[in-house]
């Protein structure tokens, strides 16, 4: 999945917007003027049951996606401050394809919504610059709940953006992926940083991401990091990582489906995993995780005597 930006024409985006519109409305037979702007675009006070884009553009791709993000970008288009507008790659192809199209030369080919003078301006902008991008690609690994392998992918853009897209395998045949998009912070010569805001997370939650490296990254098949983040129920959590290098996105998109865990990233991760409890405690003593426990601890405080076997196997005292 790319992940750099793509200058596009308003022209573009609102014709992408309004075949998606009539594709929403046909999918569900309903009319756009009945839903309110949250209900339609699935943020803020909605009913995630009803129908809204959020939920169509996940159904027809797999993928999550902010409610938010194609309403702002209509937004942005109606202050008419410039004919381009800034989107992101992997963003824009998820709207493509819920409108039915394979890719963006499709889109442009085949959609009755655009004109002439839209497909020469944009016929090759799509593809610009994207050969000389340097882009380093990773299966991630992390465990959650103590024992449940998580796998991911993890690419770096040139050393400056990142895409981390975390698979669950919520339906038995397709999985689905989990977006965070992120910058690129150097933290010293041997490790990098990633932080990923959740304005640019399908999950709407923060995580920072740290790697070692140490002195050359590209040569390195595996990398090691830790995360700090939020759980599913939304409590702080933090854990190991580790990063397996591959060649090309192709064997990455391969590879993260298969459900096989080399078990050295198994022993290694086993237990990596810390979560703060959602419940705060009322008074210091309810921090201990176990009263039998606390009772064990209290009676084995206090004073013993100590002996040690010597080379004649007598026992002798410790003073």
């Amino acid at each position: 999945m790319i992940t750099r930006g793509i200058n596009i024409s308003t022209d573009f985006i609102l014709s992408l917007h309004k075949e998606l519109l009539i594709v929403f409305s046909e999918h569900y037979s309903i009319e756009i003027k009945m839903l309110t702007v949250f209900q339609l675009y699935g943020f803020g006070n909605y009913d995630d049951k009803l129908p809204n884009l959020k939920n169509f553009i996940v159904e027809k791709t797999g993928k999550w996606i902010n409610g938010k993000y194609l309403y702002n970008k209509t937004k942005d288009i109606d202050k008419g401050h410039s004919n381009h507008i800034k989107a992101r790659r992997e963003y824009l192809m998820l709207l493509i394809n819920a409108a039915g199209y394979k890719d963006y030369e499709d889109y442009l080919k085949n959609s009755p919504h655009i004109s002439s003078e839209i497909r020469i301006t944009e016929e090759t902008n799509f593809n610009n610059d994207i050969v000389s991008d340097e882009i380093l690609y990773y299966i991630g690994y992390y465990v959650e709940d103590r024992k449940y392998y998580i796998k991911s992918k993890f690419t770096i853009h040139k050393m400056k953006t990142a895409s981390w897209e975390i698979l669950y395998w919520e339906k038995e045949l397709e999985p689905s992926f989990y977006t965070y998009l992120g910058k690129c912070v150097s933290t010293g010569e041997s490790a990098l940083s990633f932080y990923f805001n959740k304005e640019n997370s399908s999950l709407n939650k923060e995580c920072f991401v740290n790697l070692f490296y140490g002195n050359n990254m590209k040569t390195k098949p595996v990398l090691l990091g830790a995360y700090c983040g939020f759980s599913r129920n939304n409590n702080p959590v933090i854990g190991k990582l580790v990063f397996e290098q591959v060649d090309t996105l192709e064997l990455q998109n391969e590879k993260v489906r298969d459900k096989e865990i080399n078990p050295n990233f198994h022993y290694y991760l086993h237990s990596q995993r810390m979560e703060v409890e959602g419940v705060l405690p009322q008074k210091v003593s309810d921090l201990s995780n176990s009263l039998s426990r606390l009772k064990i601890v209290k009676f084995l405080i206090g004073d013993y005597h100590g002996f040690y076997l010597d080379n004649n196997n007598y026992l002798i005292p410790v003073s």
